[in-house]
């Protein structure tokens, strides 16, 4: 999630004025991830859903062209954006402790925590050929969804959405 160094809980901003700096406050260390677009997600599971039985009982493991650690995703972002965005390590406790701040549930409070602990072991680091495998077109890059997701990014910046935006509505999903 994008937080403030203060709070934890939304992109730092000047409040006087229309300007943000933003830092990217996550607890996985130098793990790597190989993010996916859910758009390659989509075209995957349409190959699969509409073309015959010869899919059905495999798995596979949809992934991103490349693996990136925290500093590369805020330098991606910092690149694209024109603005400063640093990747800062935190401990799982300041992360809990942030998400508890933006009224996340419990039970999502300790699947995120769960999930960035696979994180920082590059449980999520592989590479798989998958999505062209099944879609026909190679997977897009981190670098491309922030750019096609540009304006969003925009947004976050001037303030207009909360962090709960961006960590998937949590505050709306179901107590359990």
């Amino acid at each position: 999630f994008f937080s403030s160094r203060r709070r934890h809980t939304r992109w730092n901003c000047d409040w006087s004025s229309d300007v943000c700096s933003s830092d990217l406050y996550l607890p996985f260390g130098k793990g790597r991830v190989s993010y996916v677009d859910a758009r390659d997600v989509a075209a995957a599971a349409r190959r699969v859903l509409t073309t015959g039985e010869h899919f059905f009982g495999k798995a596979y493991a949809l992934t991103g062209p490349l693996s990136m650690n925290g500093e590369e995703v805020a330098g991606v972002v910092s690149d694209i954006m024109g603005t400063a965005v640093e990747f800062v390590d935190i401990s799982d406790q300041e992360a809990r402790s942030a998400m508890e701040t933006s009224r996340m549930q419990g039970w999502l409070i300790d699947a995120l925590l769960e999930l960035y602990s696979m994180y920082r072991v590059d449980l999520s680091a592989e590479i798989s050929p998958s999505v062209e495998h099944l879609s026909g077109k190679p997977p897009r890059s981190f670098r491309e969804f922030v750019k096609d997701y540009r304006e969003s990014f925009d947004r976050l910046f001037r303030r207009e959405y909360h962090v709960r935006t961006v960590a998937p509505f949590a505050a709306e999903y179901p107590r359990m």
